[in-house]
C-alpha cells in the first residue's frame, strides 16, 4: 500500500467538497438574517503536481525499500522462531534423561532408606545413617519433581511459541 501511495503522489488529486447549513435561531437581526439562515455550497478543487524534483521516484524507493525491510524481518522471525522451537525440544530432550535419572536415583534412596531403616530396627546401623538415608531420598524426590515441573514447563512455552505462531499465520491471512 506504501508503494502504491508513492506511485500516486506524482498523479493530480481532485477535490470535491460540499456544506448545508441551517441555523435554528429565531433572532432575525444582525448576522442572523433570513438568507443567512440556510445555504449551500459546492466546491471543486484540483491540484496537479508539475515538478516535485524527483520526490515521487524517491519516495516510491523508499517504500520499496521499506517493504523489503519488512519482509527481511520476517524472515528472521521465522527462523527465529525455528531457533527457539528447536532449543525448546533440545531441553524436553536433556530434560526427560535428567526425568529418568532421578527417578532411578529416587528409587535407589527409597530402597536405600527401607534398608536403612530395617537394619536400624535390628541394630545394625546408628540413627545417623537412617537419618542420613531420609534425607537423601527426600533430596531426590524433590530433584525428581523439579525435572517433573521443568518437563511441563518446556512443553508450556512449546505449545507458547507454536500457538503465538500459527495465531500470527491466521491473522495475517
Amino acid at each position: 500500500g506504501g508503494v502504491r501511495a508513492a506511485r500516486g503522489s506524482g498523479l493530480p488529486k481532485v477535490a470535491v467538497t460540499g456544506e448545508l447549513h441551517r441555523w435554528w435561531n429565531d433572532y432575525e437581526t444582525g448576522v442572523a438574517t433570513a438568507e443567512n439562515k440556510t445555504g449551500w455550497r459546492v466546491g471543486v478543487g484540483v491540484e496537479i503536481p508539475l515538478f516535485g524534483g524527483f520526490m515521487t521516484r524517491h519516495k516510491v524507493a523508499e517504500a520499496r525499500a521499506r517493504l523489503n525491510q519488512l519482509r527481511q524481518q520476517q524472515i528472521l522471525l521465522r527462523e527465529g522462531l525455528g531457533l527457539q522451537i528447536k532449543d525448546v525440544f533440545l531441553g524436553l530432550i536433556a530434560n526427560q534423561k535428567a526425568f529418568e535419572a532421578t527417578a532411578a536415583a529416587l528409587e535407589a534412596a527409597s530402597e536405600n532408606r527401607d534398608l536403612n531403616t530395617r537394619a536400624y530396627q535390628n541394630g545394625l546401623v546408628e540413627t545417623e545413617e537412617v537419618i542420613r538415608a531420609q534425607l537423601m531420598e527426600a533430596l531426590m524426590e524433590a530433584r525428581h519433581w523439579r525435572a517433573r515441573y521443568d518437563q511441563l514447563a518446556l512443553r508450556s512455552r512449546l505449545e507458547f511459541l507454536v500457538g503465538n505462531a500459527l495465531q500470527s499465520a491466521l491473522e495475517t491471512r
